[in-house]
């Protein structure tokens, strides 16, 4: 299987205050999805994992959703959501507004 950062730049990649990785595989790229946080090597910002998992999405129908993403990738991203709440958060509402 390629890996899917393999000859990307990544701009930022988030981590926890304490410098250990609070989410690998979670990057922050200007021009890709509006900045916000995302499964690195697709379009798919963790908000909207968020959001559909607050409205019931299981984790076997979200890799359903995105026959691309992991098992693992998942698990980066809640513990991403775990870590960064108020931001994923206000990303929602904002979405939501429309």
């Amino acid at each position: 299987m390629p890996n899917k950062s393999s000859g990307k730049k990544v701009d930022q990649v988030r981590s926890s205050p304490a410098g250990i990785s609070a989410s690998e595989g979670i990057v922050s790229r200007q021009g890709v999805c509006g900045g916000r946080a995302c499964i690195d090597g697709t379009r798919i910002p963790i908000w909207v994992l968020e959001r559909a998992r607050q409205l019931g999405a299981t984790e076997t129908k979200l890799l359903e959703m995105y026959p691309d993403l992991s098992l693992p990738e998942l698990a980066n991203a809640w513990r991403y959501v775990d870590s960064h709440r108020d931001e994923i958060e206000q990303q929602i509402r904002e979405n939501e507004d429309f």
